[in-house]
């Protein structure tokens, strides 16, 4: 098994969706391992700061965004594992990712289990 860490720097570009956008689209769900790309239709993003980083930027949800550049990089190693789902930007080719394989991992009789809203 293959775990990844995500970490964005102070230096990224920020981005957030267009106030337009519908509140049934997939972006409002929980991304919590189930495909979504049969739902997904491309959204505009905008950019809230330029700055020097533009390949991973920071989404206002936190969600993970790649450029064009970073998924031709990693895809080949999780592509069986997430959902590249396409963004619109002025500037740059944009994907959000969505993992569709996740794993509970929990030792729950080695673990202190605390929950909120309903999940662990």
């Amino acid at each position: 098994m293959k775990v990844y860490q995500w970490v964005n720097n102070e230096k990224v570009m920020s981005l957030s969706y267009k106030s337009d956008l519908n509140d049934s689209h997939p972006i409002f769900t929980s991304f919590n391992g189930d495909s979504v790309s049969a739902s997904w239709t491309p959204f505009e993003v905008i950019t809230i700061y330029k700055k020097k980083y533009k390949d991973i930027p920071l989404y206002a949800s936190g969600m993970p965004v790649v450029s064009k550049r970073v998924r031709e990089i990693i895809e080949p190693f999780v592509a069986s594992e997430v959902e590249f789902l396409p963004l619109i930007h002025g500037e740059l080719e944009l994907y959000m990712i969505n993992v569709t394989n996740i794993l509970d991992c929990v030792d729950y009789d080695r673990s202190e289990v605390l929950l909120s809203l309903g999940e662990v």
